[in-house]
């Protein structure tokens, strides 16, 4: 497996293992493992974990890059909304090819930002059958 990917997701994830193998705290971890995806990922421009909340039903921004407008590090979807809520619900990696598409699961917000991503690569983070969250790769052109 490790042969079919391109030399720089394998440095990517190189790093990652670096990272999570030094490191013990979560919020330390969690912005290299997200730089890590998206150099794995050429066409991501911006991405964000986040984290599900299984008393409100809801998945809340906990990291982000590439965002420039503060307001998406605080975002917050319901599970009913969105792409990274449709990876929640289905728990199972997406691609988005057109995000502006589907009406459930386009961003139709005050955030400029969020509004303006075209396309997504998409996984759950998952502790067996428990969900944690989910990483969201995002794009600002169709890809």
């Amino acid at each position: 497996m490790a042969r079919d990917l391109p030399d720089s997701a394998l440095l990517a994830l190189g790093r990652a293992a670096d990272v999570l193998g030094r490191a013990s705290d979560l919020d330390a971890i969690l912005p290299y493992v997200l730089e890590a995806a998206r150099d794995a990922i050429p066409a991501a421009e911006k991405g964000s974990i986040l984290f599900w909340d299984e008393v409100f039903q809801t998945l809340h921004v906990s990291h982000t890059s590439g965002y420039a407008d503060p307001r998406a590090d605080k975002a917050t979807f319901p599970v009913t909304r969105g792409y990274a809520a449709r990876c929640a619900r289905e728990r199972r990696p997406l691609v988005i090819a057109d995000a502006r598409q589907d009406a459930d699961i386009r961003y139709d917000g005050d955030i400029e930002e969020l509004r303006a991503i075209q396309s997504a690569v998409l996984a759950p983070l998952l502790l067996g059958p428990r969900l944690l969250g989910v990483i969201s790769l995002d794009a600002v052109r169709l890809n």
